[in-house]
């Protein structure tokens, strides 16, 4: 067996939630196990019900680091033509050992992942069940039919509401993108719309409604505007991260609407998904 430690800071949230973010390959079958043979404490006391964790709780469990965990995905919608989960941090998108691999070795059946959250983003991920699927849902993003938005925490009071454009190049080699006011080339343009929802503490909550969805858009965007995102060790302010005591960028994709007025997906027109992940500055 083996022993975890996990020193949790953030609002209250559920047991399995905490636990899962730090270690997304513990399912929520293994966590009951876990959980009845008595194999948590909270805070030094024993626990065995999935109960709300509170900002500054001490979790310790014991596991077993060679068994192989169930996987059981956290669906939010599904119909006969597309599935939509909430993916956890510290879990890839795709590629070998992500949600998508492990999403089709559930169901034992092919799912097509139909966009991106990075390792480290949580929240709404949609998979379509066969390319016909796959191919009108990107035409969905492409013409707007489908709108993805984020919630964030930025250093400082943020940038004005409203849509700001840039340009962005990315350096698959450094595993980066770039952000320019102006085009150069091999530039692409994007387009991200911002709204404060609250500040405090030097912090600011965001609505992001992502226009363009290019590879780490919303963390450079913002930085680059000088809104770097709390947490984020690639784009963000270190300084900053270890003062909050944030070493995980705090970015969900915690809504998706569906404003589908042709096609075979028009059915879905009007229909929002709400992730069961949030954010809030007063962690």
């Amino acid at each position: 067996m083996k022993k975890a430690v996990i020193n949790y800071v953030g609002k209250e949230k559920r047991l399995y939630r905490v636990i899962n973010e730090s270690y997304p390959d513990i399912g929520y079958g293994y966590f009951q196990q876990v959980l009845k043979k008595g194999d948590i404490k909270v805070n030094g006391k024993r626990v065995k019900t999935n109960d709300l964790v509170d900002n500054n709780s001490e979790i310790i469990f014991f596991y077993d680091d060679k068994k192989d965990f169930e996987f059981v995905p956290d669906i939010v919608y599904e119909d006969e033509n597309l599935l939509v989960i909430d993916k956890p941090k510290h879990i890839k998108s795709e590629g070998t050992g992500s949600i998508a691999e492990k999403l089709n070795s559930y169901f034992a059946r092919e799912f097509i992942l139909c966009h991106r959250l990075d390792t480290n983003t949580e929240g709404l991920l949609i998979f379509a069940k066969n390319e016909k699927v796959f191919e009108e849902i990107k035409r969905c993003f492409r013409e707007g039919f489908i709108k993805k938005f984020y919630q964030t925490i930025v250093i400082g009071c943020g940038p004005e509401d409203g849509t700001h454009k840039a340009y962005l190049i990315k350096d698959a080699a450094k595993g980066k993108v770039y952000i320019y006011d102006n085009p150069i080339k091999g530039s692409m343009a994007i387009a991200t719309s911002t709204k404060r929802i609250a500040s405090d503490n030097g912090l600011t909550l965001l609505e992001i409604n992502l226009i363009t969805g290019r590879t780490h858009q919303i963390r450079a965007h913002l930085a680059y505007m000088g809104y770097p995102v709390l947490g984020d060790g690639k784009y963000g302010n270190e300084r900053k991260n270890r003062a909050y005591r944030q070493s995980s960028q705090m970015l969900v994709s915690y809504k998706i609407e569906f404003a589908i007025d042709n096609g075979f997906l028009s059915y879905l027109n009007k229909i929002t998904l709400t992730s069961s992940y949030s954010l809030s500055i007063n962690f």
